[in-house]
């Protein structure tokens, strides 16, 4: 995947938290993000995603769906569950092409649903575009 030049983020200081349990995804995604102009915090899974945020918010956070500990499901929920929380957008970055996930991820309070592997210039449009819808 080679990373060009032409996405400039509207919301080029945004935090972003990425929760992956792969370390070669989380690799590639943060280079993207980085690259892009995005500030990145990193957890491995759910629970590890939780302690981040109550030590650093984000305005936006990107997981994955299938990880140990706290499954990215379960990670949402209690996100949203959470009044502090409630607001942050919540986007599910995964391999699972299964309506059933599809759906429970947003039943669970996800805004979005990004199939791995992904266009880079895709998924930087979305973040940028739920950060707006944020703002708004």
């Amino acid at each position: 995947m080679e990373y060009g030049t032409t996405f400039i983020p509207k919301k080029r200081s945004s935090r972003l938290l990425l929760v992956d349990d792969d370390l070669a995804a989380i690799k590639t995604v943060g280079t993207i993000l980085k690259k892009a102009g995005y500030q990145i915090n990193v957890a491995r899974d759910g629970r590890q995603g939780l302690e981040v945020i109550a030590k650093t918010p984000p305005d936006l956070i990107l997981s994955d769906l299938e990880m140990p500990k706290m499954n990215g499901i379960d990670f949402c929920r209690a996100v949203h569950s959470n009044h502090a929380m409630k607001d942050i957008p919540f986007l599910f970055l995964s391999g699972s092409r299964e309506i059933e996930d599809i759906v429970e991820g947003l039943k669970a309070g996800a805004v979005d649903y990004i199939f791995k592997p992904f266009n880079y210039l895709e998924l930087l449009t979305r973040l940028d575009t739920h950060l707006s819808l944020r703002e708004t």
